[in-house]
């Protein structure tokens, strides 16, 4: 019989962190915590712990982006706004690259309110956000 090693329980919640992070689901979470000798009520505590650090995660990523897409969103306005009381003159070509700018912010915004609504349906890697 092989001699029964002291775990590291450390190195263990290290694992399923990064785990969690990467995008692993609750329940392969719970099950490497509990193949690594936690009890199943511990494993569950602790997995919903760092799911919960998971979702502020995204949250604040979400916020990030909000913020982002928003200045992009009124960056077409204020040039619009910009062209026709100080110059003007519209040129079509440089408002529309305004406009592109504006678009991509209109994506970072809504993107940025699923993440910030709904972070549980976020897949893939924390650190790719």
């Amino acid at each position: 019989m092989l001699p029964v090693t002291p775990i590291d329980r450390d190195k263990v919640e290290t694992e399923a962190r990064a785990k969690t992070y990467w995008g692993d689901s609750r329940e392969e979470v719970t099950k490497f915590l509990m193949m690594n000798r936690f009890s199943a009520a511990e494993a569950t505590e602790i997995a919903a712990e760092m799911f919960a650090e998971r979702a502020a995660t995204i949250r604040g990523a979400g916020l990030k982006k909000i913020v982002m897409g928003s200045l992009m969103v009124l960056f077409p306005i204020v040039s619009w706004i910009f062209f026709i009381a100080v110059i003007h003159l519209i040129f079509i070509k440089i408002w529309a690259l305004t406009l592109m700018v504006g678009l991509y912010g209109m994506y970072c915004l809504i993107k940025g309110l699923i993440m910030f609504f709904s972070p549980g349906s976020e897949p893939g890697d924390v650190s790719e956000m």
